[in-house]
């Protein structure tokens, strides 16, 4: 059912072609393995401070932030160091990259901005100032269109960790379109741009309307903090994992439950490959593995 790819695993990252398995590890840095065999084909010139990861749509680019200095910047294929992005607050506990734009998105837990990095300039295109209202921000993710950027976190000072917000923001006004209540540690677009997932801060998976704003469902079933969320590719699935040591595979028309697995550990991060035929976790005890989503089909518990 599972394949373990690395072995000290944190945050991970996928090329868009499935092929290449970018994957940050404490105190190991950056590595990145070739997903049919296994093999660490590179081991990037970082390894300390580390904790949000990204891999870029046209497979160009990765990039890594955490608590020290900036956002580093490598040439996905050769391992290069391209630039160091600096003036973010730290550290940094998000990352995304715009689907359609040479953009990179980074957010910090105290500094409470993102800001939107021109990558091929190597400089800031625009920061959102305080884009959750004074929240820990846990959690970036662009619309499939590139014009949204959705942002959430966790109030720790007001609510000690158990609500928070998520704003969508216009990034090219730019205007704040959407305030949602409640937090999250994890943000999804579906692909077609018309839903917004959320992993919430009271072990639920909630998906809103991004046209209204209204929560169309509350999915129930993980019995410890909610911590990844994913579309399949296709839209018609979505994904969620949690600290119970479960994943679990929902569908969307219904809401219902298709499947729960569980694993050894925890599951901290998570993403479909690029045919929805597997899917990969990054978990609490630093593995990584490779799930067949057929088998997540059939392991209803």
């Amino acid at each position: 059912m599972k394949s373990a790819i690395g072995n000290r695993q944190s945050a991970i990252g996928l090329s868009s072609d499935g092929g290449r398995l970018a994957s940050l590890s404490p105190g190991k840095g950056v590595r990145v393995w070739e997903v049919a065999t296994e093999r660490k084909v590179l081991e990037l010139d970082e390894t300390s401070g580390l904790s949000a990861l990204a891999y870029s749509p046209d497979g160009r680019w990765i990039a890594a932030g955490g608590a020290d200095t900036a956002v580093r910047l490598w040439d996905a294929t050769t391992g290069r160091r391209l630039a160091s992005l600096e003036g973010p607050a730290l550290p940094v506990t998000a990352l995304a990259f715009a689907p359609n734009a040479p953009v990179l998105a980074s957010a910090s837990a105290i500094g409470c901005d993102v800001w939107l990095w021109n990558i091929e300039r190597g400089t800031p295109a625009l920061i959102v100032p305080d884009a959750i209202d004074g929240c820990s921000i846990e959690a970036i993710a662009f619309h499939p269109q590139g014009e949204l950027l959705a942002a959430g976190g966790i109030d720790w000072l007001a609510t000690g960790g158990s609500d928070g917000a998520i704003h969508v923001w216009d990034v090219v006004q730019p205007t704040r379109r959407l305030t949602l209540s409640g937090g999250a540690r994890s943000l999804a677009f579906h692909p077609e741009g018309r839903l917004l997932a959320a992993a919430s801060l009271v072990r639920t998976v909630r998906v809103w309307d991004v046209r209204t704003g209204r929560l169309l469902r509350e999915l129930a079933g993980h019995e410890d903090a909610v911590n990844c969320v994913a579309f399949s590719p296709d839209g018609r699935r979505l994904v969620s994992a949690a600290d119970d040591h479960t994943v679990r595979l929902w569908d969307m028309e219904t809401g219902a439950s298709l499947g729960v697995t569980e694993l050894d550990t925890q599951v901290k991060v998570l993403c479909f490959s690029p045919d929805g035929r597997s899917l990969f976790t990054g978990n609490g005890n630093s593995s990584c593995y490779q799930l067949k989503t057929q088998r997540l089909l059939n392991d209803e518990r």
